[in-house]
């Protein structure tokens, strides 16, 4: 048996060649085969299951082992990529008024006075685990929601980091100044921080919002937070929050969802195999018909 390991994934379409062989992956209409006689297999030994992006803007799991595929856009290959932000999954979420009952994820925290904070629901968005969230009431402080908490994240000065979350409002007006970003600490006591301006349309339309850093001198720890500016402002908003992510680098990783302190996506391995007889159709989506040439 011969293999041949693809070491880069586009985003529709794939062509190898070794020995005599040719092999066309054509992934945007979800089909293949090669010339020749024999049968081909793309195969995957990914150690963890992985959350892939589709062309209708949903997410899907897929399993350990199982080709990172999505729908309408092709396999996606990652290095393996660890996540720092507590349960993404939501664990230890419970629906209730926060205090008093309801609560947060394990990991993650708030700051809220005067006003209201309550998990309504967990549900999805994008097929990402979701909390639907309301928060109602005068606050007469400036308002937070913390996915990873005060100091829970071990940093070096001077690492690249990136923080990603999805926030789409469902009811009610968002506010009129919000911030996403990290609160860094030198041994516990707060130093500095980096929050950028989310764009109000990105609490609208629920698309990703994300905050690249350079981690400052002396900070050896952070959280990650939602920063809004509502002091003394009457709010009645409710939003879905979905899908936090901490990560070490400058560039956006794939979306990573687990339990645990920190949460891992194993390394993509798409592996052409070459076998004797049948193609062979290693997964669900390849469902329109087989297509190759000499």
């Amino acid at each position: 048996m011969q293999e041949l390991s693809l070491g880069v994934g586009l985003a529709n379409r794939f062509v190898a060649w070794w020995g005599v062989w040719r092999l066309a992956l054509e992934f945007d209409v979800a089909r293949f085969y090669p010339s020749g006689g024999a049968g081909v297999a793309l195969t995957e030994d990914r150690v963890s299951s992985a959350w892939v992006l589709q062309s209708n803007g949903a997410y899907v799991e897929r399993a350990a082992g199982e080709l990172a595929l999505g729908q309408g856009v092709g396999v996606q290959v990652s290095e393996a990529v660890t996540s720092f932000n507590p349960n993404s999954d939501l664990t230890g979420a419970v629906v209730g008024v926060i205090g008093a009952g309801g609560s947060l994820p394990t990991g993650w925290g708030y700051t809220i006075s005067g006003a209201l904070i309550e998990i309504l629901e967990i549900t999805t968005h994008r097929s990402l685990p979701a909390l639907k969230i309301k928060v109602s009431g005068t606050p007469n402080t400036h308002w937070r929601i913390r996915t990873a908490d005060v100091g829970d994240i071990t940093v070096s000065a001077g690492q690249e980091r990136q923080a990603s979350v999805f926030c789409k409002t469902v009811a009610g007006t968002p506010p009129a100044s919000t911030e996403y970003g990290y609160v860094y600490y030198d041994g516990g006591v707060f130093l500095a921080a980096t929050l950028p301006d989310v764009p109000a349309e990105n609490l609208v339309s629920g698309d990703q919002i994300t905050a690249n850093v350079t981690v400052p001198a002396d900070a050896d720890g952070a959280n990650t937070e939602l920063f809004f500016s509502h002091s003394g402002l009457a709010v009645d908003w409710t939003f879905l929050l979905a899908a936090p992510n901490e990560t070490l680098g400058h560039w956006a990783k794939p979306v990573v969802v687990g339990a645990g302190d920190t949460v891992m996506r194993g390394a993509d391995n798409p592996v052409v195999v070459q076998g004797v007889g049948e193609v062979l159709v290693t997964n669900g989506d390849f469902s329109d018909g087989l297509e190759g040439w000499t």
